[in-house]
């Protein structure tokens, strides 16, 4: 009887490939946070830019905290009212498609409003 394990004619990874092939797959993955967030701060930003009336003072900064993408977004004192919406809507609506977003590219997504 056949012992083996796997599909026929396959060898499992051993040595120096297994190694080179994870830190191949870590540098994709790499890329890939770095693509992702890019693509979510400029999505945010374009939310945030068509809402506000100083779209100028605008500032998006993100980083990372916990495994998450987060972005703090300052705006003027006279837009944080835009921004916040009637009781918090606006920016519940705004994190809502960020995180839709993030979950698309297997990512978590935070969205901060910062006051100066």
């Amino acid at each position: 009887m056949n012992m083996r394990r796997g599909r026929p004619g396959t060898r499992p990874f051993h040595g120096k490939y297994r190694e080179h092939h994870h830190h191949r797959a870590h540098d994709r993955e790499h890329r890939d946070y770095a693509a992702s967030a890019a693509q979510m701060k400029n999505l945010l930003e374009y939310l945030v830019y068509g809402l506000v009336d100083n779209p100028s003072e605008v500032q998006v900064i993100e980083h990372e905290k916990a495994g998450k993408i987060c972005f703090d977004v300052k705006v003027a004192r006279s837009d944080m009212g835009k921004i916040l919406g009637r009781g918090g809507k606006t920016i519940g609506c705004i994190r809502s498609v960020l995180r839709i977003a993030a979950s698309k590219s297997n990512f978590e997504a935070v969205v901060d409003i910062v006051e100066d």
